[in-house]
């Protein structure tokens, strides 16, 4: 409570164990902030209605707040006219986060924003300190998460511990012992969790390496696949660029091979799915190593060939590829996709009979072939594009290039 009554910090996460007392540190700070600033407006977030109406909405009861909690939909107001509003976010049915763009509040209250979006967080922060109160709180949105490697690792933990968080920003890490209600009792019990998870969820560990149970590629080995430095090179060979389009980000591996060796040398990510950027950035390494437009050979995902991502003109990404670096249709090769489950069986066959190596400043790719997992029909599993594991983007990338240039090998 020190820090938001500070007035330093224009966002708090509050973050770590489970059973530290998030929840209610988080609805108790918004009922103080209500009483301190009366008509003022306060926004919980969760990922979806249905885990407001079941979590956090009995939490908010517990604190027997004074005023009314309505329902259809969940809101409250404050005896002093303060009002605690509760949204869902809802993020696969609105990825524009239209709910968002015209509220108007004090300062947010996300629950367990690792469940939710960056876009989310990053929109929020144009609609607080936008209501009128008299006196005004200063603006701020306050957090809760457990330890995930998502996002949330990457812009906040990370930088936490790196001292680097941006200016305003504050991390509070939570420890179970910060909560004087737990039981000897719920502490005993929590020792059942299978070892990964009470690291990660009652120790507070952000790194725990948490087993993958189906892994797709189940002949990747870190020690046998990764260089121990970073990869060169070979201006003499041809440079394959493998591309994955997405809606956010494009991804693509630059790679080479030659007579059964294949070297991922460089991993490349393009935020908000921008060919002029994806261009940009090739030319640069080009120029940076000395390769010539002439060595660039081209593949990568087929939908690039259909048009079912919103272009800037009627033409397929491949062809507005070709143009921006003035490339050849010779230079292109994208065969249709293959069918994930013989897409994995060929690139196990390839990284046991092959020799891969990838250089280790491809973090993503790595991160990919380590976490990424399949169903029991061979499908990659990518429900849920928040988990970085499901997005595999850059498998997809190593997919497309063993289906194009490697597979030949195999056969």
């Amino acid at each position: 409570m020190d820090a938001i009554a500070s007035e330093k910090y224009t966002f708090i996460l509050f973050g770590g164990a489970m059973g530290g007392g998030k929840t209610f540190w988080g609805l108790t700070a918004l009922l103080i902030m209500c009483k301190l600033f009366p008509k003022s407006r306060w926004c919980v977030v969760r990922e979806d209605m249905e885990k407001i109406r079941s979590t956090t909405i009995p939490s908010f009861r517990k604190l027997n707040p004074p005023g009314r909690l309505f329902e259809s939909p969940f809101h409250y107001v404050h005896t002093n006219g303060s009002e605690i509003l509760f949204k869902g976010e809802n993020y696969n049915n609105d990825k524009e986060l239209n709910w968002l763009k015209g509220l108007e509040v004090s300062g947010f209250l996300f629950e367990e924003i690792n469940e939710c979006n960056l876009d989310t967080l990053q929109i929020s922060f144009g609609r607080i300190g936008r209501w009128e109160s008299n006196p005004r709180p200063k603006p701020i949105i306050m957090a809760t998460c457990n330890p995930s490697k998502n996002w949330v690792k990457k812009e906040v933990y990370d930088k936490y511990i790196n001292g680097t968080l941006p200016n305003k920003w504050l991390y509070i890490p939570s420890k179970i012992t910060d909560n004087p209600y737990v039981t000897e009792d719920y502490l005993e019990s929590l020792k059942n969790m299978p070892p990964h998870k009470y690291q990660q969820f009652v120790e507070g560990d952000w790194n725990v390496d948490v087993p993958v149970d189906n892994p797709f590629l189940d002949d990747f080995n870190e020690q046998k696949h990764v260089a121990p430095l970073p990869l060169k090179y070979n201006v003499h060979l041809p440079l394959i660029i493998s591309i994955d389009f997405n809606l956010n980000p494009f991804c693509a591996i630059l790679a080479q091979e030659h007579v059964r060796n294949a070297w991922i040398l460089e991993e490349v990510s393009i935020e908000n799915g921008n060919i002029g950027k994806m261009c940009e950035t090739i030319r640069k390494i080009l120029e940076r190593e000395g390769i010539t437009k002439a060595k660039l050979r081209i593949t990568g995902d087929a939908m690039g060939n259909r048009g079912e991502i919103s272009q800037r003109d009627n033409a397929s990404l491949y062809i507005q590829i070709m143009r921006e670096l003035g490339l050849s249709k010779t230079q292109f090769e994208v065969k249709a996709n293959p069918k994930h489950s013989n897409s994995r069986a060929d690139c196990n066959q390839i990284l046991r009979k092959l020799n891969v190596l990838i250089s280790p400043t491809c973090k993503g790719f790595i991160t990919d072939c380590l976490k990424v997992a399949c169903g029991p029909d061979g499908e990659i599993i990518k429900s849920n594009r928040k988990i970085i594991e499901q997005r595999a983007d850059f498998l997809d990338c190593f997919r497309y290039f063993c289906n194009t240039f490697l597979k030949k090998y195999i056969q």
